[in-house]
């Protein structure tokens, strides 16, 4: 069989793909890493931004990545999270405005449930958002309630560091 002839472009790859191959991470980031690649590039990209600005480049990928992905701590864990604030100081244009968006909407959805984060909440609509209201087991609904607080809880304060730092 004969291949169908090119239309002489390029496929644009999609944006994980973009991302994957986006320059590897050091080696020392890998040694220390989470073992997922993009939580880790991200990671190294905002510790060579903030370390070594001269050898930081601008990755439109990366950033994408690391707004989208902001908000749970699986994916930016702490001590990134801090360095993704001091470099949104940094942010214009509608990226900004979006991301103060995103932050303003997760506030409040948090004040709208009563003060559920800021409070604690009572967390039966965690349970039922999983599907484990009603479960067999009580142990399970609780574990997963009090995980699902507590993520809640960490978006929300991230939520205020953002909308605080971009007002």
């Amino acid at each position: 069989a004969v291949a169908p002839p090119s239309s002489g472009k390029k496929r644009q790859r999609t944006d994980s793909a973009s991302a994957a191959a986006d320059a590897p991470i050091s080696a020392a980031a890998v040694a220390a890493g989470s073992g997922n690649y993009l939580v880790d590039a991200a990671a190294e990209y905002l510790r060579v931004w903030d370390a070594d600005r001269a050898a930081w480049k601008f990755k439109k990928n990366r950033q994408t990545w690391l707004l989208k992905n902001m908000w749970h701590p699986g994916m930016v864990r702490g001590p990134s999270f801090v360095l993704l604030l001091r470099y949104l100081e940094g942010l214009k244009g509608a990226a900004r405005q979006k991301t103060l968006e995103q932050a303003q909407k997760i506030l409040d959805e948090g004040l709208e449930e009563g003060g559920g984060i800021a409070a604690g909440g009572n967390g039966d609509a965690a349970a039922k958002s999983v599907g484990l209201a009603g479960s067999a087991d009580p142990v399970a609904v609780e574990k997963q309630r009090k995980v699902t607080e507590k993520l809640r809880r960490i978006r929300f304060s991230r939520a205020d560091a953002l909308a605080r730092l971009l007002c």
